[in-house]
């Protein structure tokens, strides 16, 4: 509409003299200081009068503010002078007796009933309360002074387990020193609209019941709906926070009936001031009331449970002075400008004439000639505008041969431009979403494989290029809705060759947030890939040098673990041999050492199979037992370390009781256990070797064991494995090294065993592997993510 608006006021200065239009706009410049001066007076005024009413609105409701808060006050500070009372206790105690033991309907609770109820009916017509009850630290209702629906429930399993005064009750009991006041709201067993108080009764230091008070809610509403000083619009209403919604609970003026009835949800459009008074803030401003009128109101908040007041006045009301004054000024301007439209026809006149000469000069000059020149004999304004349009043309000459000259830059910049992505394989595209126009660079057609001269790209002829496996992360990178996106994918050519491109992609969007305009960069990464795919190979065959040199270890563990039973069978056989030579050989001696030989066979046969289970490669991740898994490695090596005089122990469990209790705890985690497997090897390998080196050094004594402790932790979702030795730590020079490929400090060492170790359970198994030096040795720091503890 505005500028269907401007549109028009162009049309008709269209055709009109310079005289006229300089008569218009004088007109109008001379009406700004008038308007500046009117607008500056009304705004004070305005502004001061505002200020006026929103201090009378603020001081009225800090005083209802005030009355309203000392009430609730003065109600809690009786509650709690009667809550230590000793006649009040006696009657919490035989209430809860003769409850207890005869029910509310028993005569004994009639008795103690008509005993007790002077003494409330004192107390309640003290200080203008509806009704008195009585619970149980358990939750039972053991008096009701109006015998109300709720006597002899429970509130914390009954009907009125959900209602307000179970609610306070239980507010009580968590907090016995602690005065609760409830909401404003519909009380079950009433059928009335109250607010409860509860202080909790204590004998010494123990609760023996909880005192509710019943307000009547009308005294307390009236204190919020006098009307009093705000003239014939004025009115405070006492709003309430309950659940998410804003609920007005005082009588309104011009809706005397509509109390409850009107609620605002928190966090809409709707009555904001309402909103901010039950959410803790004090301000003022202008906004629409229920009844649609503009408004002028204070909110504030009260100290009573997400209670506020406002107090407002309708706005036609408050700025009724500046509405006279205004029309007071209105009558001043029309004579002012009246009287200018004369003076200002003749100076404009006056301006014109020479102005229409500079226009046709700049006409020519408009049209390419610039040694055409302005000659006027006058050397005011006019005159030095003259001036300045022949200094335009001189300037407008040199621009252009500088244009020329910028132009041929330019063109010399694309080209170094092209060469540059030509070297780097790096082309530059953008997409206009709206008219699907695609701009290429140079060198994405080289990318393409396609001739710049009749290839034309859009999305749907690029499309095709790309492989059918990667068409997904296309459309991801360019409908993601986010602003940067990259990713790798690959293009077929024509001749069937296949690239690898890596894209980089920026969105700009709307103020919808949608997508309208993509630029971005492809790069052919596909010698990068070739490399990479080699890189793999490589770390292939490290891994297989990684098996090898464990397999060597296995293999060595294994002749530990068939020494001993070759030996005993040996034995058995020499000994049927003396039985035989003896005549001692019958039946019972031969099954006995079939069974003894058999059972070191059976030993020798498990041994080979988990030396298999080892190598067996893992295929897929699975879940497995992380201490389980570690415990198949100690009984492998388990000849070889008691050998070497080492005590090996998993969470405190020595190595003998390791093998007899089997699993020790019930972490579980996801990933491939025969590599994981292979890195506890080389882990606990690479302990054993440096406690026997140090033992050969003459730092650990003969009679002193070495000592590999393994620790296994769940801290939240992560799990923590701790390998400890005392074989004298890592030399601070090596310590960072010792992951790195081909790195060793053995004399026969490959190298090979921590790095492969790492590649393990951080890529594959997405972990982390880490080592410290400790007091005496070295500690390996394993964590990986849990599944679940059982």
């Amino acid at each position: 509409m505005q500028i269907k608006h401007i549109k028009q006021n162009l049309i008709f200065f269209k055709g009109k003299s310079l005289t006229f239009r300089l008569a218009l706009w004088f007109i109008f410049i001379s009406l700004i200081p008038l308007i500046i001066l009117g607008f500056s007076f009304f705004s004070v005024a305005q502004d001061s009068l505002l200020r006026h009413i929103y201090s009378e609105l603020n001081t009225i409701s800090n005083l209802k503010k005030h009355q309203i808060e000392t009430y609730a006050i003065e109600r809690k500070n009786d509650i709690e002078v009667l809550a230590h009372s000793l006649l009040l206790q006696q009657a919490i105690n035989s209430f809860s007796q003769v409850f207890n033991k005869d029910g509310v309907n028993s005569p004994k609770y009639h008795a103690i009933e008509q005993k007790f109820k002077p003494f409330f009916e004192r107390h309640l017509n003290n200080f203008e309360k509806y009704d008195a009850v009585l619970i149980s630290p358990s939750g039972d209702v053991i008096y009701s002074m109006l015998s109300n629906k709720e006597l002899g429930t429970n509130l914390i399993s009954g009907q009125f387990k959900d209602s307000i005064l179970s609610e306070v009750y239980k507010k009580s009991i968590e907090n016995p020193n602690m005065i609760v006041q409830s909401e404003i709201g519909f009380f079950q067993p009433t059928n009335r609209i109250e607010m409860l108080i509860t202080a909790t009764v204590m004998d010494k230091s123990t609760p023996i019941g909880v005192l509710a008070i019943v307000l009547d809610v009308n005294e307390f509403l009236l204190k919020s709906s006098d009307f009093n000083s705000l003239g014939k619009t004025g009115e405070v209403i006492l709003v309430e926070k309950i659940d998410n919604r804003a609920i007005i609970v005082s009588p309104l003026r011009f809706d005397p009936y509509d109390t409850y009835k009107r609620n605002i949800i928190i966090g809409s459009q709707d009555a904001i001031p309402l909103q901010k008074a039950v959410s803790g803030e004090h301000g003022y401003g202008q906004f629409i009331d229920y009844r649609g009128k503009d408004v002028l109101a204070v909110w504030n908040h009260l100290k009573l449970n997400g209670k506020g007041i406002i107090v407002k006045i309708d706005k036609d009301e408050a700025y009724a002075p500046i509405y006279h004054l205004k029309h007071l000024f209105i009558a001043i301007s029309i004579f002012l400008i009246s009287t200018l439209v004369i003076v200002i026809f003749l100076l404009s006149k006056s301006i014109s004439k020479p102005i229409i000469s500079l226009t046709n000069t700049t006409r020519v000059i408009a049209q390419g000639n610039y040694t055409h020149e302005v000659k006027m004999n006058s050397h005011d304004e006019i005159g030095i505008l003259a001036d300045s349009i022949n200094v335009m043309a001189q300037n407008l000459k040199i621009k252009e041969e500088q244009h020329i000259r910028f132009e041929a830059e330019l063109s010399a910049q694309k080209d170094a431009l092209d060469d540059a992505q030509r070297i780097a394989h790096i082309g530059n595209w953008s997409w206009n979403i709206n008219d699907n126009t695609v701009l290429w660079s140079k060198e994405m057609y080289n990318i393409y494989g396609v001739d710049i001269r009749t290839f034309k790209p859009d999305y749907d002829s690029i499309k095709r290029f790309i492989h059918p496996e990667d068409i997904h992360k296309s459309d991801e990178i360019l409908y993601d809705n986010k602003k940067f996106r990259s990713d790798d994918y690959r293009i077929i050519l024509e001749d069937g060759t296949i690239r690898y491109i890596s894209a980089f992609v920026e969105v700009k969007f709307n103020e919808d947030f949608k997508g309208i305009y993509l630029v971005g960069t492809s790069q052919d990464i596909t010698a990068r890939k070739q490399l990479e795919i080699e890189l793999y190979n490589h770390m292939h065959l490290l891994a297989q040098q990684s098996k090898m040199a464990s397999m060597g270890e296995m293999l060595g563990a294994i002749a530990h673990q068939w020494r001993q039973p070759l030996n005993a069978i040996n034995l058995i056989i020499q000994d049927l041999a003396d039985a035989f030579k003896f005549g001692e050989l019958d039946d019972i001696y031969i099954t006995r050492s079939v069974r003894d030989i058999s059972n070191q066979i059976y030993f020798m046969s498990n041994t080979i199979e988990d030396f298999r289970n080892f190598f067996k490669p893992d295929k897929e991740k699975i879940l497995f037992n992380v201490s389980s898994t570690i415990v198949e490695v100690i009984n492998l090596l388990y000849e070889q370390i008691i050998k070497s005089s080492i005590l090996i122990s998993l969470n405190g469990i020595t190595a003998e009781n390791i093998k007899a209790d089997g699993i020790v705890s019930d972490i579980l985690v996801t990933g491939y256990p025969n590599e994981f497997k292979q890195v506890v090897l080389n882990i606990l390998t690479n302990a054993r070797d440096a406690i026997i080196e140090r033992r050969n050094r003459g730092l650990i004594k003969d009679n002193e064991k070495g000592l590999i402790e393994i620790e296994i932790l769940n801290n939240n979702d992560m799990t923590i494995i701790k390998f400890k030795d005392n074989g004298g730590g890592i030399p601070e020079e090596l310590i960072s090294r010792v992951f790195d490929q081909y790195f060793t400090s053995k004399k026969d060492g490959t190298g090979i065993g921590l790095y492969m170790s790492k590649q393990i359970i951080e890529k594959n198994m997405e972990g982390r592997l880490s080592v410290e030096n400790i007091d005496n040795g070295a500690m390996f720091l394993m964590e990986l993510k849990s599944h679940e503890i059982v």
